[in-house]
């Protein structure tokens, strides 16, 4: 009786182990979906959009731009092209 009490408090934890990390799985997937639409939103925006809008709407989407050696660009993004690929496709 001892260890079926064990094996209940045992799965018990398990089950609760698992819940938080299903709800941290879904508020990180909510965030990327909000990546995801504000990526999309500006996009539509930014055909229309003045040049100051331009900026603006790149500095949101652009954390930094290298220029190295013989002109070798690099560009570091604040969202995950990744995200945006699966999202999107």
């Amino acid at each position: 009786m001892a260890v079926l009490k064990k094996l209940t408090r045992q799965t018990a934890h398990d089950m609760e182990k698992a819940r938080e990390k299903m709800e941290e799985s879904e508020e990180v997937e909510q965030a990327a979906k909000v990546q995801v639409y504000q990526v999309l939103t500006w996009a539509e925006r930014y055909d229309k959009a003045s040049i100051e809008e331009r900026h603006i709407i790149v500095s949101h989407l652009i954390e930094r731009v290298e220029v190295g050696e013989n002109y070798e660009i690099s560009i570091k993004f604040k969202v995950a092209a990744e995200s945006l690929l699966q999202k999107t496709a």
